[in-house]
């Protein structure tokens, strides 16, 4: 899924045009890093942050904060 940041989580480190992506874990094959980019429909993203959802201590989901 991938939505705007809202206001309330704009920081020093968080800006208002970047963009959240949510994903599953369980689509993963590895655990993201800011060292990665994502790829939307021919626009590369820089990962700015990495939220990690977790259940049992076991990641869930992971919130990524792209740029």
């Amino acid at each position: 899924v991938l939505s705007n940041v809202s206001k309330s989580e704009v920081n020093d480190l968080i800006e208002s045009q970047d963009k959240r992506l949510t994903i599953s874990a369980g689509d993963l094959t590895f655990v993201p890093t800011t060292k990665d980019r994502v790829v939307i429909s021919s626009v590369e993203f820089k990962v700015i942050q990495i939220i990690t959802n977790e259940q049992n201590n076991t990641p869930v989901s992971f919130d990524l904060i792209l740029r």
